[in-house]
């Protein structure tokens, strides 16, 4: 992979692709991925996630307030998925309030429901995993995958109008 014109453009494999053709780059050790945005299932193999669908999980994300930051992590991340490959997803949950964690409890009680409304945006297997800080899967997911949304923090969405970030 080559940056061009001071990032205007990136060379993948001998061909050119304007930025808004790039839908995610992660790093893995010493490997750079690049994730193109394809409109087709059948061009998105190895390529991470369709835009309708990482649009959807996002919309899903944003609408259910115990989750503070989605992840992709695993093949699709890595950028060898293969057209059924698991979808898996970390989720950072909201901190826990005064000793009560009811992020995690909504985690519990609810993960079946949750993985089957994500398997309906996407039409297919996902794997969800909470991600609890300083725990060894938490490093993992960050260290190998992709973030795709973080909620922002209170104080922070008092300077910037209320919008949450998009990756």
């Amino acid at each position: 992979m080559k940056l061009h014109e001071k990032g205007l453009a990136v060379s993948i494999e001998g061909t050119l692709r304007l930025p808004n053709e790039v839908l995610a780059v992660s790093i893995h050790g010493t490997n750079i991925v690049c994730h193109m945005l394809e409109t087709a299932m059948t061009n998105n193999v190895g390529l991470g996630l369709p835009l309708d669908w990482k649009t959807g999980l996002i919309g899903w994300a944003r609408g259910n307030s115990s989750i503070r930051e989605l992840w992709l992590f695993g093949n699709r991340a890595k950028g060898i998925a293969r057209v059924n490959s698991v979808v898996d997803l970390g989720l950072c949950l909201t901190p826990a309030n005064r000793r009560h964690d009811w992020a995690f409890e909504n985690f519990i009680a609810l993960h079946a429901d949750w993985r089957g409304e994500l398997e309906t945006l996407v039409q297919c297997h996902v794997s969800l995993v909470p991600m609890i800080l300083g725990n060894e899967g938490d490093v993992i997911i960050r260290s190998t995958g992709i973030c795709l949304w973080e909620r922002l923090s209170r104080r922070k969405n008092l300077s910037t109008n209320n919008v949450p970030t998009m990756r």
